[in-house]
């Protein structure tokens, strides 16, 4: 299902959006490849990542595309008009369907269902939609118009925000990002990771660029992703700017500087010298208590620890 990754930062107190993704997807009949493109341009300020079904996602894509000619995305109304567009494309799902299946409409069936084919055959089919699923994960970036601050707070033109349509959300499909999101079937490391970075709008964008990367790379055992990506930097004016070779030359060199590292190693010697880390003594273990107190105490010896 691959893995995509978009976060927000500052560069000279101007928004960006960091945008990460992996190339691999699965033709139907085929298999997989790596040559899956998962960017949709869908206006001048906004873009989409996609995940799971590309073909549905691209669909979605145009469906905001469209609804953006007419309405556009507002700090205010961002949730409500993603939710729209999304619920317009999952009945569309549901009635084609009905139509295929049964050769109903979904609209008939709601307003003249019980009707026209009866109680049961009626409960059927809105069992059999309800199960349906748009198959489809969006990551929409994009810029806003600035809105008024609050008093002392600085103005800015453009406002960066995110917004994520995943069915794996649990009641709502839809939810505004306020920093970071990842979709496909690496999100949750991707996002483990980002928040263990403690990314934030106010990372500068080296760093986000580095968290992003380095969020990327921890997925790459999960199933379903792809081992080549992409980084791209979204500006408010839509420019759109990929890291180079020099870029990721660096987010390697700053991955084997900070990153996690494996105690794993393919050389029995440094396998060795890794392992003797990991020696355990019997005065790491002592007897069972339930003791709250011992337990509070090695968890502020923990964030102490961090802190320095």
């Amino acid at each position: 299902m691959s893995v995509c990754i978009a976060a927000i930062c500052y560069e000279d107190d101007q928004p960006r959006i960091v945008l990460c993704r992996d190339w691999k997807g699965e033709i139907a009949g085929v298999g997989s490849t790596e040559t899956i493109a998962k960017e949709h341009a869908i206006s001048k300020d906004w873009i989409a990542l996609l995940a799971d079904n590309i073909s549905r996602s691209q669909e979605l894509c145009v469906r905001y595309q469209y609804h953006l000619k007419t309405q556009p995305f507002t700090e205010q109304n961002l949730g409500t008009e993603v939710r729209k567009v999304f619920h317009e494309y999952k009945k569309a799902l549901a009635d084609s369907y009905l139509k295929s299946t049964y050769g109903i409409s979904f609209d008939h069936l709601i307003t003249n269902g019980r009707d026209s084919i009866g109680e049961k055959f009626t409960t059927q089919c809105l069992e059999d939609i309800s199960r349906l699923t748009v198959n489809s994960q969006l990551i929409l970036a994009g810029f806003i118009e600035g809105s008024r601050p609050l008093v002392g707070a600085e103005y800015r033109e453009r406002e960066a925000m995110i917004c994520t349509v995943s069915e794996m959300n649990e009641g709502d499909p839809v939810t505004v990002d306020e920093e970071f999101s990842a979709i496909g079937s690496g999100h949750t490391i991707a996002r483990a990771m980002l928040c263990l970075r403690e990314q934030e709008i106010q990372c500068s964008l080296m760093q986000t660029i580095y968290a992003v990367y380095e969020a990327k790379l921890m997925t790459l055992k999960v199933p379903g992703v792809g081992e080549a990506m992409s980084i791209e930097v979204f500006y408010p004016d839509g420019t759109m700017k990929a890291l180079s070779d020099n870029g990721f030359d660096r987010c390697f060199a700053l991955f084997r500087r900070f990153g996690p590292k494996l105690w794993r190693s393919t050389d029995e010697k440094s396998q060795k010298r890794a392992m003797k880390w990991f020696d355990i003594d019997d005065s790491y273990l002592e007897d069972f208590s339930d003791d709250l107190e011992s337990a509070v105490g090695r968890a502020k010896q923990i964030e102490e620890g961090q802190t320095k």
